[in-house]
């Protein structure tokens, strides 16, 4: 069974998406930190001295959240049967396969 190319492109938008923000976030928080550590740097750096566990509590739970997401399959991703088709609620009827471009 080969991948869905909507979901294919679905993926690398997210993670090009997710590039992107995560430059624009870090600039932020550098051009931030700046600003602090020019105006008060004893304040500043006691910010940023709390950023660094704050941010290592933030990595574990990601860490776990992914582990227990692989392990259930995925959230939102279809279950599929013995025979190979997603279970639909209600008994309702299948939907036909997308149409090959």
């Amino acid at each position: 069974m080969s991948p869905d190319p909507s979901d294919v492109e679905a993926v690398a938008e997210m993670f090009g998406n997710g590039a992107i923000g995560v430059l624009g976030e870090l600039v932020s928080l550098l051009v931030i930190s700046a600003t602090m550590m020019l105006v008060d740097w004893r304040l500043g750096l006691l910010l940023l001295l709390t950023l660094i566990p704050v941010m290592r509590i933030v990595i574990a739970l990601q860490t776990r959240y992914r582990r227990a997401n692989s392990r259930a399959g995925g959230v939102g991703q279809p279950q599929r049967g013995s025979s190979g088709k997603s279970p639909r609620a209600g008994g309702g009827a299948d939907v036909p396969p997308p149409i090959p471009q």
